[in-house]
């Protein structure tokens, strides 16, 4: 994950952690233990991010530093599942964390999981939506309260979703190799 925030800097999720440039100069942040591989911006003092086997947050500790706190339940279980988390995103006064094979939402202290019907293998946010891809079961949408299928895949065979674009009620997705449509 790549972002910038409000004030310029711009912030890389990487295998070493968590880095910031200004333009000029680089600078590491570490705080999870597996690569960083996702990652939310809210504020200039505050990001989210998902790495392998953990996500939390990030707060400004003064000027120059930057303090993780993890979020994850399992973190210290050795029969915690091995998550990926590779998606973050924002809805409302919601924190999403998406990973293969789970979703968490964390609404202030609380943490509710989700599980994926089959295994989850792309994301997409549009508007007040997360829309997943589900390689077996088809396309769902989230709505910060619960996970909606949207459609089977027509020919029961997993299909590659590279994007998608809402407009209105109406949805445009573009596939791999399947060609593009738009329900109605």
């Amino acid at each position: 994950g790549i972002q910038s925030a409000e004030n310029g800097l711009v912030y890389f999720a990487t295998d070493k952690g968590l880095l910031e440039f200004d333009g000029l100069s680089w600078r590491r942040f570490t705080g999870s233990k597996g690569f960083t591989r996702s990652l939310l911006i809210v504020n200039d003092s505050l990001f989210y991010t998902g790495a392998d086997k953990d996500f939390g947050f990030w707060k400004r500790d003064g000027i120059q530093g930057f303090t993780y706190q993890s979020c994850y339940p399992f973190r210290e279980s050795t029969k915690g599942l091995n998550e990926e988390f590779w998606g973050v995103y924002e809805l409302e006064d919601e924190i999403v964390f998406v990973s293969f094979d789970n979703l968490y939402i964390r609404k202030g202290e609380q943490l509710t999981k989700v599980a994926a019907p089959s295994r989850f293998s792309r994301s997409f946010q549009r508007g007040s939506l997360i829309f997943l891809v589900d390689e077996s079961e088809g396309l769902f949408q989230f709505d910060g309260v619960s996970l909606t299928k949207l459609f089977d895949y027509p020919d029961k065979q997993a299909w590659q979703i590279m994007g998608i674009d809402r407009e209105g009620e109406s949805l445009f997705i573009v596939t791999r190799d399947r060609g593009q449509f738009r329900n109605r």
